[in-house]
């Protein structure tokens, strides 16, 4: 099972004004501001036509988090577009499509934005349905035509979202206990995201300093949510709410739970050794039922486990603390041993396309894909921040390249691998540009000249140039992107008022 990654891209005026994530900031944080003590509220839901579709599936993309992120509550908000409210652009679009080109359809933000913008979050697919995390709601689209089929309003700013749901379809999202802007993410809400039904409510606790919850990273893998609280987690299980387990310091180097993956597997990052003259990190795998460490990958002293790429196989990246833009990309097997290192050789890599962590999780790490023993990674471009760049193809089992390959102008990325052994292929975004449409096209097993499968129509290239591909998928034959933030200033008919945008047949 997997699920969208986040991407923001190379550019992104948004993407450096996100909060990254501080250890000392968040204790002292902890420390001065007191915890609003503000009740759970009601979710509200309206629904479409249709019931949203059964059966679950994950997307894949190796997802945007803002967890603890500022929006600027002050400011005033200007109402938005109704939802029933028909989408002229998109019609007008796909009239004018040129041979060969493939339709599309978009979702207009329909809420109250903060003068300052909005962070949008993760994105999963539950049967014939796309569900979004926006500022304050949860909004599930229909994949043939991006019609409504359900929306649950939240009482407070969404703060973080899983990006794996269950394998039924369930998330746990936390959101703040307030509008003040330094009002705590204490706040968890499970959601059917088959039906946009509600579950458990439950008000996170923090019992000192260790388990602040200023800020919260969450991650899901089969029936058990971990929540990431400073230098604490607690897992809980997804369908009744039940506490299963907790994680926190073991004395033996001194290490702190730090941040959560999940998916396939449960994974948590642990910070050690702070104090020490070279700190270092170490990964394990958890039971999702009890806890019980699987396995441990303990890091060299100096250096740390940054961001991981994918879960199922275990593939991070390694971080030097003294020179942070130094780094490089290992997979473990299956008992945390390391298997390889990828050698980049004369190849230029941006670790997460540049975007750094800008307080966003663990797994929202962008510009990768991960599959048939393969990692896919695109090179830094080297004509500025927007220009073209190469999909690089390594073995995971030798840390070698396979191949690379670019195409013609085009900046690449990654979004998700397909086939297996000799035919090992990568599907992949061929970004839009100003004046130039995006297209989705496919390389093969030796790379070379791609296969084009969508060509995006170029009288919606303004619009999807616009939205700064922070979350692309592929699924069925169709394209997804989102944007990373919403404008709270910007009109209907620009691209800042799109928040999501789909390409298919």
């Amino acid at each position: 099972m997997y699920g969208p990654v986040h991407r923001p891209v190379r550019g992104n005026p948004y993407a450096g004004s996100r909060q990254a994530r501080s250890r000392p900031l968040l204790v002292a944080g902890a420390v001065l501001i007191a915890l609003l003590l503000v009740g759970g509220g009601v979710f509200l839901v309206t629904r479409g036509d249709g019931d949203g579709g059964d059966g679950a599936e994950a997307a894949r993309t190796p997802s945007p988090h803002a967890s603890g992120t500022a929006e600027g509550d002050a400011k005033p908000a200007r109402p938005e577009p109704s939802a029933s409210a028909p989408d002229h652009w998109a019609k007008d679009v796909n009239g004018e499509r040129k041979p060969g080109e493939a339709k599309v359809w978009r979702a207009l933000n329909t809420g109250a934005v903060p003068g300052n913008g909005a962070s949008l979050h993760d994105v999963w697919t539950v049967g014939g349905t796309l569900v979004q995390a926006g500022y304050k709601d949860i909004t599930a689209y229909r994949v043939a035509d991006g019609s409504v089929a359900w929306s649950v309003e939240a009482p407070a700013k969404i703060c973080d979202t899983p990006v794996n749901p269950t394998p039924d379809g369930k998330v746990v999202i936390a959101y703040k206990a307030g509008t003040s802007e330094n009002a705590k993410c204490n706040q968890l809400q499970m959601i059917d995201l088959r039906t946009g039904d509600k579950g458990w409510h439950k008000e996170l606790t923090e019992h000192s300093i260790m388990d602040s919850t200023l800020i919260v990273h969450l991650a899901i893998s089969k029936d058990t949510v971990l929540v990431g609280q400073n230098m604490m987690a607690y897992a809980y299980r997804v369908s009744d709410g039940k506490h299963l387990f907790t994680s926190k310091k073991e004395f033996k180097g001194s290490c702190y739970p730090e941040d959560v993956a999940g998916g396939a597997r449960l994974l948590e990052i642990d910070s050690c050794g702070v104090s020490a003259p070279k700190p270092f990190s170490q990964l394990k795998e958890l039971d999702p039922e009890t806890g019980r460490v699987k396995w441990r990958y303990v890091g060299k002293k100096g250096v740390s486990i940054s961001k991981v790429y994918s879960v199922d196989p275990v593939v991070v990246t390694l971080k030097d603390r003294e020179d942070m833009d130094h780094w490089t990309v290992v997979a473990l097997d299956d008992r945390g041993k390391l298997r390889s290192r990828l050698k980049f050789g004369s190849h230029v890599f941006e670790e997460c396309e540049g975007s750094g962590d800008s307080g966003r999780g663990a797994q929202n790490c962008s510009g990768a894909a991960v599959g048939a023993d393969r990692f896919y990674l695109s090179t830094e471009p080297k004509d500025g921040s927007l220009g073209a760049n190469r999909i690089v193809a390594f073995d995971l089992g030798s840390g070698k390249v396979k191949w690379a390959s670019g195409s013609g102008s085009y900046q690449l990325q990654p979004l998700r691998a397909e086939g297996s052994g000799k035919k090992a292929k990568v599907v992949t975004y061929a970004r839009a540009a100003t004046g130039k449409a995006g297209r989705t096209v496919r390389f093969g097993p030796r790379g070379g000249e791609p296969e084009v499968l969508l060509k995006h129509p170029a009288a919606a290239a303004k619009v999807e140039s616009g939205m700064f591909a922070a979350t692309t998928l592929y699924r069925d034959g169709r394209f997804f992107v989102a944007p990373s933030r919403l404008d709270g200033n910007s009109y209907d008919d620009e691209p800042e008022r799109s928040r999501l945008l789909s390409v298919g047949r």
